[in-house]
């Protein structure tokens, strides 16, 4: 597999759960748990509003990750001994995302 440089998920939060409570849990939390990670250089979400040509919205967010080393990235995301906040994980708000990995950009 090529280097990866950026990983995209895109993702709708389970049912039930509210934008706004998951935008005010990624602020407090999951920017914070980004920022603390050696592998990710730059992190980045947003909420989708809108499409082209009035196709349907197909996720209600996209994160957006730099990172220097995709296998690095998931090996330290897995470490038993990383701190961690108290609480609710990324994975007790979203259905299962769909994950975009991409190489070097093209010049």
């Amino acid at each position: 597999m090529a280097t990866v440089h950026k990983a995209f998920f895109l993702f709708n939060l389970k049912p039930g759960l509210k934008v706004e409570d998951y935008i005010a849990w990624t602020k407090e939390v999951n920017h914070k748990e980004a920022a603390s990670l050696r592998t990710i250089e730059e992190f980045h979400d947003y909420v989708c509003v809108s499409s082209m040509r009035g196709k349907p919205v197909a996720y209600q967010f996209v994160e957006e990750i730099t990172v220097t080393d995709f296998d690095a990235y998931t090996r330290e995301l897995d470490d038993p001994n990383r701190p961690r906040a108290a609480g609710r994980r990324f994975a007790d708000w979203v259905d299962p995302d769909y994950l975009v990995l991409l190489s070097e950009q093209i010049k």
